[in-house]
């Protein structure tokens, strides 16, 4: 999966995903993902590593990489968050209620089709960083 975010005064965020040569020689396809939300002053970023032996990972990685991103995003931009003063404590249940977010997308997908969650099996790191600078000649 390939996706960018760019915008005039910010670098671009570009990614990919690879299809190993394992996969390849299985005709597995590849089942990882990322996706990334930004905003003025941050970038947040998710990525997802299918598991191999679920039947529906790849779709499980996309649901839990877009969920997480969109999740974290939302709540970086509510009024109830000062950018420059979030403590440890604050983006750790962020983090958690993102994950949590995704987990329970994924539970209903899986329902829709009439299988486990586990068909959707996928491991997901999210991260958030700030930017340097928000007005950088870039």
């Amino acid at each position: 999966m390939q996706q960018s975010l760019s915008t005039f005064n910010h670098p671009e965020v570009a990614g990919q995903s690879v299809e190993g040569p394992s996969h390849r020689k299985d005709d597995i396809g590849c089942q990882d993902s990322w996706a990334a939300k930004k905003g003025e002053s941050y970038v947040v970023v998710a990525v997802g590593d299918g598991l191999g032996s679920a039947k529906r990972s790849a779709e499980g990685s996309q649901i839990a990489t877009k969920i997480a991103a969109t999740e974290l995003n939302k709540w970086l931009q509510s009024d109830e968050v000062e950018i420059d003063e979030i403590t440890q404590s604050e983006a750790r249940k962020a983090f958690q209620h993102a994950i949590i977010r995704a987990r329970k997308n994924i539970e209903r997908v899986a329902a829709e089709f009439g299988t486990k969650r586990v068909s959707h099996y996928s491991l997901v790191s999210l991260q958030y960083s700030r930017l340097a600078c928000s007005d950088c000649n870039w």
